[in-house]
């Protein structure tokens, strides 16, 4: 009988040792055959490192900007540094008792809040979030890059605005205006919404009562 545990026990005691040991296995290997002790071999190609640096830092961009940067068109523009009846408001941004018009080809680099009625001249833009107490009327090519609240809504052809839009009354969509962007999704709630058929609005469409949107895409 002692002849059968004694190599029994000699066996569980062989295991055992080679189950604690196991786990410092892969750090001996190591040890023994470091695997990063030479440099890494990366191919020198100046021009494609380059390429790939402004292309991560352009996809990181536009995921983290709330907004998108400003482009070559926008230095064209005339910088607003003070409105009529308006106070500093938030980060370059103004706050308008009573109505405001933003001139042709102008550029506000700031939140905005009107307490009357908004008109944004043809070509201009906003980079920041606008809330205005009254109606809000887009002419053509002019941009909205951030939110945008207001009681009614018009878009004239080629306005667009590339957050999300709230209205307490109508939305009105010219020809070839857009709400959102391709890629950045963004939400429309209105009363109402009348659109263009080249009209297009890139996200979810939150509506209260029956709606003509024949180019309406979400």
């Amino acid at each position: 009988m002692n002849g059968f545990i004694e190599p029994l026990a000699l066996l569980f005691g062989a295991l055992t040792l080679v189950l604690l040991a196991w786990p410092f296995y892969p750090a001996w290997r190591e040890l023994r055959h470091p695997s990063d002790a030479r440099p890494l071999q990366i191919k020198h190609d100046p021009q494609a490192l380059h390429a790939s640096a402004a292309t991560h830092a352009e996809d990181f961009e536009a995921l983290h900007s709330p907004y998108p940067s400003p482009t070559p068109e926008d230095d064209q523009r005339q910088l607003l540094t003070h409105l009529p009846h308006a106070q500093p408001w938030g980060d370059h941004g103004w706050r308008v008792q009573g109505d405001c018009h933003l001139p042709e080809d102008s550029c506000l680099p700031g939140p905005l809040v009107v307490s009357g009625k908004l008109t944004c001249g043809a070509r201009s833009l906003v980079a920041g979030d606008v809330k205005v107490h009254g109606d809000i009327h887009l002419a053509p090519d002019s941009t909205l890059l951030g939110a945008l609240f207001a009681h009614q809504v018009t878009l004239a052809e080629g306005a667009r605005v590339l957050g999300p839009v709230v209205a307490r009354a109508a939305v009105r969509l010219g020809p070839h205006t857009a709400i959102g962007r391709r890629g950045q999704p963004v939400s429309l709630s209105a009363e109402k919404v009348l659109a263009d058929d080249s009209a297009c609005v890139y996200g979810p469409v939150w509506i209260q009562t029956q709606t003509q949107t024949p180019g309406i895409a979400s």
